[in-house]
């Protein structure tokens, strides 16, 4: 209840009635019911348009509170610190990382230091603790007639500041994303997210996959933040339509094509996939007591690398997946009710 935007619930209720037969007192009924029953977050009743499913299949998504439980039960509390910091999650996953970065001091100095040693024509801005696209901003980087560093036509120093003003004191070079990823939408990575869940310390399943993109020329691929999902065939790489969006809103604009770029990506084999596979199971290794993590993955000509790891990875993979997965978790959370299940699909 503390976390519910409710100026987008009620847009997201007047949508409903726009496109429906259904009065708002009954959407809003329903809407109740799916919480007291199954423990349906306002938000995610209308992401996961439940409006449009039986109350049996609703029963098979993971909800926020489901998920809550499920994740504090699999990952080791002590231990998620290198997954909510970045700096931390970068140092333990070192051998998995590819892309240069800083973390900025109150002094300007070393920043300036780092961009003269590394050359870069753009920088990403972030917070170290930042999650679903927070914050993220990206700068260009110039050189005065004087000699000194412009970002944004800002002088380093100054926006320096303006970055310790705004918490955004982690500096990553720009990846150049894998030509395939580039054509979906150019001016966004188009990261992975895969799942992955530890067995034991010889067996670490994959439980889903799906693909992020931006959409109208943002640099953020994260859906709650705007962007589009496109679930993954965890056995051959392939993209699986149709493509989907945390607000059901923009569902009349969504198909197999991209809606900004118009790039057809379902059939598309993500490059490197293979790779990408065998990379998240090493690393959900490196920290085996954190057994469910959510890794955002950058695909690049040169192979998979990680971004980042989420002990508290979303449901919202349920959108793009078009179903339930809470038997398959329950499968590892209670593994003596039945045989494990190496993925959704």
């Amino acid at each position: 209840m503390k976390k519910t935007d409710f100026k987008l619930l009620f847009q997201l209720i007047q949508h409903e009635k726009s496109i429906s037969n259904n009065s708002g007192f009954s959407i809003v009924g329903r809407m109740i019911l799916s919480f007291i029953k199954y423990d349906t977050a306002f938000i995610n009743y209308f992401a996961y348009e439940f409006e449009n499913k039986e109350f049996k299949e609703i029963k098979t998504y993971a909800n926020s509170w489901f998920m809550y439980k499920f994740q504090r039960n699999m990952n080791n509390a002590k231990m998620i610190k290198f997954f909510k910091t970045k700096s931390l999650f970068y140092e333990k996953f070192k051998d998995f990382i590819c892309h240069k970065y800083t973390i900025l001091s109150k002094d300007a100095v070393p920043f300036n230091i780092w961009i003269e040693k590394n050359s870069p024509e753009y920088l990403i801005c972030k917070t170290n603790k930042g999650q679903s696209g927070d914050k993220i901003i990206k700068v260009k980087v110039s050189v005065s007639e004087t000699g000194e560093y412009l970002l944004d036509g800002v002088k380093l120093e100054s926006f320096h500041k303006k970055l310790l003003r705004k918490n955004l004191t982690l500096i990553e070079e720009v990846i150049e994303p894998h030509p395939v990823l580039k054509s979906i939408h150019p001016d966004s990575l188009n990261t992975l997210r895969i799942v992955t869940q530890v067995v034991n310390p010889y067996q670490v399943d994959v439980i889903a996959a799906t693909m992020k993109a931006g959409i109208n020329h943002s640099v953020v691929d994260n859906s709650g933040k705007g962007g589009v999902d496109c679930s993954i065939d965890i056995n051959n790489g392939k993209l699986i339509g149709p493509l989907s969006a945390f607000d059901p809103r923009k569902k009349i604009s969504l198909g197999d094509n991209h809606p900004t770029t118009n790039m057809p990506i379902v059939g598309i084999t993500i490059p490197h996939w293979k790779e990408a596979i065998n990379t998240v199971k090493k690393a959900a290794l490196v920290i085996p007591s954190v057994k469910s993590v959510g890794w955002d993955v950058a695909i690049t000509k040169d192979g998979a690398f990680l971004l980042e790891g989420n002990h508290n990875w979303s449901s919202l993979i349920q959108k793009a997946l078009g179903k339930g997965i809470k038997d398959i978790l329950n499968s590892y959370r209670f593994p003596s009710q039945g045989k494990l299940k190496n993925q959704v699909q």
